[in-house]
């Protein structure tokens, strides 16, 4: 028996967890609020904690667990709220490094996002992620966010990191012919 934990002891510990968003991100997280308590749902069942109840309210998620004390709680709420998930440093600034329990945390939002996507039917494909400063003022991205763009010179031209995926996307669609019988009516 190990005395150095609680693994041991046979307690029934409930915990009431509240999560509520910064306030600059209520109004993004009212439309995916739903999709957030069952990614934290998910979380709960890979770490070994019961639900016992969860309620979305208005603007936060309130959740009744069940603990069991093999958990450290201090070490589950770092695992929920993502405490030591991520850190950054100056050498790549606003490009965060995933930690363990953020590795955790992404990949579950990963798997939850392409368990949607290939239930809509959607196919996924993936863009550079520096690509020609020529794109970007086609696309008219440059003109609003150049200011916000990391870019780099490379044997004389201006290559950006990309803020967005759009412009790769429509240049994958349009690299072969499309029909309308391609297209989806309801």
């Amino acid at each position: 028996m190990d005395k150095n934990t609680l693994s041991h002891i046979t307690w029934e510990c409930k915990y009431h967890i509240v999560f509520a968003p910064k306030f600059r991100r209520q109004i993004i997280y009212g439309a995916i609020k739903a999709d957030v308590a069952n990614i934290l749902s998910t979380l709960c069942k890979r770490k070994g904690v019961e639900k016992i109840e969860a309620e979305c309210c208005k603007d936060h998620i309130h959740m009744l667990v069940r603990i069991p004390p093999s958990i450290s709680v201090s070490d589950f709420m770092g695992y929920l709220k993502g405490k030591s998930s991520l850190m950054f440093n100056d050498e790549a600034p606003g490009f965060p490094f995933f930690l363990p329990k953020g590795m955790t945390i992404k990949n579950a939002l990963i798997e939850y996002w392409r368990d949607i996507h290939t239930r809509e039917n959607y196919v996924e494909v993936s863009t550079p992620m520096i690509m020609n400063r020529h794109l970007w003022e086609t696309s008219g991205h440059w003109a609003h966010y150049k200011d916000n763009m990391y870019s780099t010179q490379i044997d004389d031209e201006t290559y950006c990191v990309k803020p967005m995926n759009c412009p790769g996307g429509v240049m994958v669609y349009g690299s072969q012919p499309h029909s309308y019988r391609e297209l989806h009516f309801v």
